[in-house]
């Protein structure tokens, strides 16, 4: 869930593309260098003929024909900003050219006033310019996301994509060298003597450009980078590796331009601050003239100047405030990427430390830390700490900026409700991943109030976007599932159940178009009959831990693994008389023989669990289901059996410890149900969770979760469930024989006969 924009900045955002002419008026401002990349030049405009480089991209007079097509077919579907693009380009051009031509003459320095002007007038041209031609291919660049998600396609990793490739470039360096003039705005503007407090409205739009065009980059970086990232060509392990240091440059490069962004707010804000003391004493000076308090037009122009510095203080707040969350929402997702912070105050990609963070959730993936000791992993794991508690005050910030931001404004402007909820609800992750249970469900809970009152809002109205609708209900999905999970790692199971009560009913009302007052009223699930259509093609992914579970690969091989012991299980049961399973051949008088059926059905019951858990994490839902609904079914019957007593001794794992078949039961259903809502089968999946939860309630010791029982199975190094062969423990209890000569087949991963 990323963090939004509201209206209100987008708006400001784009009138920028527009400011045709900015007067270099200047009024004296806070000296801040950030200025490291104003004399990069790289980020100059070359031209050389019919061939502009900008920012590195080389910009052709006459583009690809690919993209020559491209720009006009969008020019006939009303795009504007593709119609103006040659003659932006063409612009841009000349502008370049005059300017070359004017720091010649005056050997790169300023030649007078006159000059000065000249050289501001064509530095403001080409940053608007640069700015409008990075927005068109910023545009087309989404537009092609959009498309390729709609064509279930992957990644624009295809080298036959050239298309968004070519825009993503320009793009880029459209926005790079936007970046470097409207620097060089501020520097030009800045080197002037103050004259008027009415300038600093003249230098406001320009910081507001240097922050938008600097989260442009950053957006740009942390979204696409890794995508187009050229990788080598050489082996699978040599591409990997490019892939994450690509990865680990991507962040950086993001996390840069998000601190610039930054940067450039305060330095507006700081501005705006400047003369609001100077105000305050020029209105005391002419309170005091009579003439000055009776002037009508004096008194309209004064509240229009106020209005208008009102707005531009909210304009900077509202910038402030979403950096700052943007920030702390990056960092969240770098720290689940192996990033750490340093006692010296540095960010460091860490290898170890995503594997820490895995066994926190129970996944034990240690090959990485074999050559640490136990000091490195405390340090390690003191590093995460103190990156997520910054994480925690970046965006605490960012959310105390938004609500005094709010409560000052007392202008009618677009309300920042969502951006608010989405920052929450990732203060919410980030107490999740301290272990802080009860704050982040607080967290969270926060934020569905929020995007609630958004959704009724937007329900209400006819006028609002489909779109956006739909954008709020994802998010309430996403949040309630969150807080679902948080409650059942508390043990609160009636909370969970509320807040899987409105899962469904949120993915009723998306999915299946129920209506409003249905979708929101969280008992009607039930009185819906039970919904068996299984087209998922427009399903929600379930996504279950898929985060935690890397790869495809790694899922596929897993499957195989299980699979695999399950078809030996079979083949055991088929060979018979063998001394195997299914029939075992017994002189138990010494005169007669007796043919016995046995079959572990807790052991097939928890294999197909595991495999359709697995299934459930490559959301093949349809596949999980038809396993887990076998697994419940067989481990229910294993239940029977040990209720009635045909064996006479208990189901024990790998290290000798009894174990609950009905936590098996329950695991199963928990999943099931999962796999149900992903199939729409909303009744059976309800019905399945409550009872996986009842069943946990009553079977698990006091003071454990269901989640602490799932990894107290996953504390070995294997992901396979710890069910031991138990069979033949059982067989001597049951029948005092001797088993000794008996073949076995023992499957080491799941346990040995010597346990």
């Amino acid at each position: 869930m990323n963090h939004r924009w509201t209206p209100l900045l987008w708006i400001a955002f784009h009138y920028l593309l527009f400011l045709v002419d900015i007067t270099p008026f200047t009024c004296g401002a806070a000296n801040s260098n950030d200025e490291s990349d104003v004399d990069d030049p790289s980020k100059r405009i070359l031209v050389n003929g019919d061939v502009l480089v900008i920012g590195g991209a080389v910009f052709l007079q006459h583009p690809p024909q690919q993209l020559r097509t491209s720009i006009e077919s969008s020019c006939r579907q009303g795009n504007d900003m593709a119609c103006l693009y040659d003659e932006t380009l063409q612009r841009i051009k000349t502008s370049a050219i005059e300017m070359a031509e004017l720091s010649s003459a005056a050997h790169g320095e300023y030649n007078g006033d006159e000059n000065l002007d000249k050289e501001f007038d064509l530095v403001s041209m080409l940053a608007q310019d640069l700015l409008f031609i990075g927005s068109f291919h910023r545009e087309q660049l989404d537009d092609g996301l959009v498309s390729a998600l709609a064509h279930d396609q992957d990644s624009f990793s295809d080298s036959s994509d050239t298309l968004t490739k070519e825009h993503y470039v320009r793009a880029m360096g459209a926005f790079h060298a936007a970046l470097y003039y409207y620097r060089k705005m501020w520097s030009i503007m800045n080197e002037q003597p103050p004259t008027r407090t009415q300038d600093v409205y003249y230098l406001h739009p320009i910081l507001l450009a240097n922050f938008g065009v600097a989260l442009q980059l950053s957006d740009l970086y942390e979204r696409y980078y890794q995508v187009f990232h050229e990788a080598p060509r050489s082996d699978g392990a040599d591409m990997q590796r490019a892939a994450d240091a690509a990865a680990r440059e991507a962040y950086s490069l993001s996390y840069r331009y998000l601190l610039t962004s930054e940067h450039w707010c305060v330095k507006s804000q700081s501005l705006l601050e400047s003369i609001t003391s100077y105000e305050e004493k020029e209105e005391e000076k002419q309170n005091k003239h009579t003439m000055y308090n009776n002037d009508p037009y004096e008194k309209l122009y004064r509240r229009q100047v106020q209005e208008q510095h009102q707005l531009y203080v909210y304009e900077t707040n509202q910038s402030l405030a979403a950096t700052n969350a943007r920030i702390g929402t990056l960092l969240l997702t770098m720290y689940a990427e192996g990033y750490t912070l340093t006692s010296e105050e540095m960010l460091k990609h860490e290898p170890a430390a995503r594997t820490i963070l895995l066994n926190s959730f129970g996944y034990v993936i240690d090959e990485e830390q074999e050559d640490y000791t136990d000091e490195i992993i405390d340090t390690i794991k003191l590093d995460q700490e103190r990156l997520l508690l910054r994480i925690i005050d970046r965006i605490k910030h960012g959310i105390s900026i938004y609500e005094d931001s709010a409560v000052n404004a007392n202008l009618d402007l677009e309300d920042n409700r969502i951006n608010m909820a989405d920052s929450y609800y990732h203060l919410g992750m980030a107490y999740q991943y301290i272990g802080d249970y009860k704050s982040a469900i607080s967290e969270w809970k926060t934020s569905l109030d929020l995007y609630r009152s958004v959704f009724n809002e937007y329900t209400s109205s006819p006028s609002t976007n489909a779109e956006l609708i739909m954008d709020v209900v994802q998010s309430l999905i996403t949040t309630s599932q969150q807080c679902r999970d948080a409650s059942l790692s508390l043990g609160h199971y009636d909370d969970a159940k509320a807040f899987f009560r409105l899962n469904l009913t949120l993915r009723r009302y998306l999915e299946d178009g129920v209506s409003i007052e249905e979708a929101l009223d969280h008992d009607k699930v039930d009185d819906v009959e039970d919904d068996t259509q299984e087209d998922v093609e427009d399903s929600i992914d379930y996504q279950y831990d898929q985060v935690f579970w890397g790869s495809t690969q790694l899922i596929d091989d897993s499957i195989h693994q299980h699979q695999t012991l399950l078809d030996e299980y079979y083949k055991t049961l088929l060979n018979h008389p063998d001394g195997s399973y299914h029939e075992v051949t017994l002189d138990i008088d010494g005169s007669e023989f007796s043919s016995m059926e046995f079959s572990d059905r807790v052991y097939e019951g928890s294999l197909r669990s595991v495999i359709g858990s697995l299934y459930l994490a490559k959301n093949d839902v349809r596949a999980a289901r038809d396993e887990l609904e076998l697994a419940v079914v067989l481990l229910k019957k294993g239940m029977e059996d040990e209720l009635r007593g045909v064996w006479d001794t208990k189901a024990r794992d790998i290290d000798g410890n009894e174990l609950s078949i009905p936590l098996y039961v329950a695991d199963a259903l928990l999943n099931l149900s999962y796999a149900q809502c992903g199939l729409k089968q909303w009744h059976k999946s309800m019905s399945s969770f409550e009872d996986a939860l009842d069943m946990f309630a009553k079977e698990l010791p006091e003071g454990e979760n269901p989640f602490d029982y799932k990894n107290k199975d996953r504390g070995h190094k294997s992901r396979e469930p710890p069910l031991r062969d138990n069979l033949l423990e059982r067989m001597k209890s049951k029948y005092s024989i001797r088993v000794e000569n008996f073949e076995l087949r023992v499957n080491s991963t799941i346990g040995s006969e010597d346990d």
